[in-house]
């Protein structure tokens, strides 16, 4: 399942603005091949592709972060204008990673917003804990011989 935010690239002292892109996105399993591990991965990528309509696949890699790199998943209180003109306060969303770096999205609404944080927080602290108390990663819900998406995001379902 996929969740559909807008990413907020920061607008720092570049000649050309970054866009502001209406993205896709998932957490992608990893995978355990025979000398390595590929560590399980926030990922997202534009929704819109303008080549379709002429067959050709997008070549624009989706964008990743690792989920164990990721130390903090906050709702947004403050935005700085400067860097983010058009980013919705109570819609948005920063990961911030371990290298100090953060994403800004933002959701449809606060209460999508408010899942999707607290979803993404469920799967961190699930996959860190197994990490840490099993000590090796196993094969499990978080990876794959193959990678593929993970496909449960019961987080994002409407309650009843």
């Amino acid at each position: 399942m996929t969740m559909n935010v807008i990413w907020h690239p920061g607008q720092r002292s570049e000649s050309r603005p970054l866009k502001i892109t209406r993205s896709r996105a998932w957490i992608e399993m990893g995978s355990l091949l025979s000398q390595t591990v590929i560590h399980p991965k926030l990922m997202w990528k534009p929704a819109y592709e303008p080549d379709l309509f002429r067959r050709k696949i997008n070549s624009v890699p989706p964008y990743s972060i690792d989920l164990l790199d990721i130390i903090g998943i906050v709702p947004v209180k403050y935005i700085d204008r400067n860097e983010h003109p058009f980013a919705r306060p109570s819609c948005s969303f920063k990961v911030i990673t371990v290298s100090e770096r953060y994403f800004l999205f933002e959701a449809e609404d606060r209460g999508t917003r408010d899942k999707i944080v607290f979803g993404l927080k469920l799967i961190i602290a699930r996959l860190a804990s197994k990490v840490l108390v099993a000590g090796d990663v196993a094969e499990d819900e978080f990876f794959t011989p193959g990678g593929r998406q993970v496909h449960e995001a019961w987080w994002l379902e409407d309650e009843k």
